[in-house]
């Protein structure tokens, strides 16, 4: 008799009891005598492995002094796997793209994959079978993830190394491509905190088959945020157990820069309004200090020239002056020796 459980072919039964996903399913036998010994059926499948990582699958049973008639390994409904005691060869493997038995080790529990790729993710069954007369048939199954982690840290941007108590802190983190996406996580002075956070939406690249994630932070800072007057601001990546890396940053308090002792109380805790403020009206006044200053330079320049117009006019006629005098002397003398 051949039982088909969710499109699934399962070997010859004489009777048997089969527990798919779980559930116990009871099928008609054809003895009430024959007692059931198959029995502690599970399957380890770890959850997510690494790409190009081997991997182990183990199926364990109690025969409870049963022999086994056969076991098999299934990817998705695709029978890759079958060990059979009694025939030869016992281990036969059935091509299913992707997925490679390493045939040395592998045997009755557990088998070995060689080089595992992200497009073998899914379920993987166990079918195991007890020998004749019972040939009670389990089935169990698990899921495994193959993952593409990330091949550096993430990267966090938008975030200045100074701000004032009172700013907003807009930043970004982001992972390197992976697949799945990394989940990402802000923590404040490594402390999870009440955030305001952005999902941004995943970005695959060239490919199509890996995805980068993207969150972004909003923090409005308080003195009670600084410790010793410097943040510090991680963003934790992390990929189940096989991958956590962070980035960080570190920020310390902007003090605002004090001009005078008069002044410098005013500017504490002013918004940065009232900072732009100030420095217009200052650089105004500099400004027409500037040109008061160049004014009273041309008019003192303007005054010397003259001044110096005027004393050089006085020269020349003191000169003309004593000229003329020079010459009406020589002419007297010139008389008086006649």
């Amino acid at each position: 008799m051949t039982i088909i459980t969710d499109k699934l072919q399962i070997s010859p039964l004489i009777t048997s009891h089969i527990k798919y996903k779980h559930h116990l399913l009871a099928v008609p036998a054809y003895s009430s005598d024959i007692v059931l010994t198959l029995k502690d059926v599970r399957v380890i499948v770890p959850t997510a492995v690494r790409r190009g990582e081997n991997v182990n699958l183990m199926c364990l049973y109690d025969l409870e002094g049963d022999t086994l008639y056969s076991l098999k390994w299934y990817k998705g409904k695709r029978e890759f796997y079958r060990f059979t005691p009694k025939k030869e060869p016992s281990l036969q493997t059935f091509p299913v793209p992707g997925i490679y038995v390493e045939p040395a080790p592998s045997n009755s529990s557990y088998i070995i994959l060689k080089s595992v790729e992200p497009s073998i993710s899914g379920k993987y069954i166990c079918e195991i079978s007890a020998d004749a007369p019972s040939f009670h048939t389990e089935i169990v199954s698990s899921e495994m993830e193959v993952v593409d982690v990330p091949q550096s840290k993430p990267i966090i941007t938008e975030i200045k190394s100074h701000y004032r108590i009172g700013e907003l802190i807009r930043g970004n983190c982001s992972s390197q491509y992976s697949k799945p996406a990394a989940n990402l996580t802000w923590l404040i002075n490594d402390m999870p905190m009440a955030l305001s956070i952005r999902q941004y939406p995943l970005l695959k690249d060239e490919s199509g088959n890996l995805v980068s994630n993207t969150i972004g932070l909003f923090l409005r800072l308080t003195q009670q945020h600084f410790s010793n007057g410097r943040l510090k601001i991680s963003c934790i990546a992390s990929i189940y157990n096989l991958y956590k890396e962070r980035a960080e940053k570190f920020i310390d308090i902007d003090q605002p820069t004090v001009f005078s002792a008069s002044a410098s109380q005013s500017f504490i805790d002013l918004p940065s309004s009232h900072y732009s403020s100030y420095h217009d009206t200052y650089d105004s006044a500099s400004n027409h200090n500037d040109a008061q200053i160049q004014a009273d330079m041309s008019s003192s320049a303007s005054t010397f020239v003259n001044n110096n117009r005027q004393q050089q006019q006085f020269i020349m006629k003191t000169f003309s002056i004593l000229i003329c005098n020079f010459i009406v002397l020589q002419i007297m003398l010139k008389n008086v020796a006649i």
